[in-house]
């Protein structure tokens, strides 16, 4: 993948504050606190290159930014409807992402799970970018993966 640091801040902040409302700014790298649950939203990518993003953030930070997207109260709002949020908020972020790789690329639906001490791979990939972002209180992580030759 040909993504930058910059790139990544950029569309980040954009699809946050477009579809949410939510200003997200990046924060220095560190090493993954996951204490409590966490929602993590996996999109891959095919075609002239192949990838992964994945969007990683606290649960209670996931639930009050699908409130935000349905405009709506945060405890009023099932774990379908705070997946359904962060699966499309993945899906905002990847499809920024995809034109700045090489084309012709498709993106997939996403994939959103939800756990305590959640751990998201995707076999046969190496992680290449891993930026942190601070918003609304929380702090929530975006990867960019490449899948290994071969793979």
């Amino acid at each position: 993948m040909q993504v930058t640091d910059n790139t990544v801040n950029q569309v980040v902040a954009e699809v946050f504050s477009t579809m949410l409302g939510i200003d997200a700014v990046p924060v220095p790298s560190h090493g993954p606190s996951h204490d409590g649950a966490w929602i993590a939203a996996c999109i891959h990518i095919s075609g002239s290159c192949a990838g992964s993003i994945v969007v990683q953030v606290p649960s209670a930070f996931g639930r009050r930014a699908a409130a935000a997207m349905f405009a709506a109260d945060p405890a009023s709002l099932g774990d379908g409807e705070v997946k359904d949020a962060l699966g499309e908020v993945a899906n905002m972020v990847a499809g920024a992402l995809r034109l700045a790789l090489p084309m012709p690329n498709q993106i997939s639906l996403p994939s959103v799970a939800e756990g305590k001490d959640l751990s998201m791979r995707v076999p046969g990939s190496e992680v290449v970018l891993e930026t942190w972002f601070a918003a609304d209180g929380a702090e929530f992580q975006v990867s960019l993966l490449n899948r290994l030759p071969g793979k």
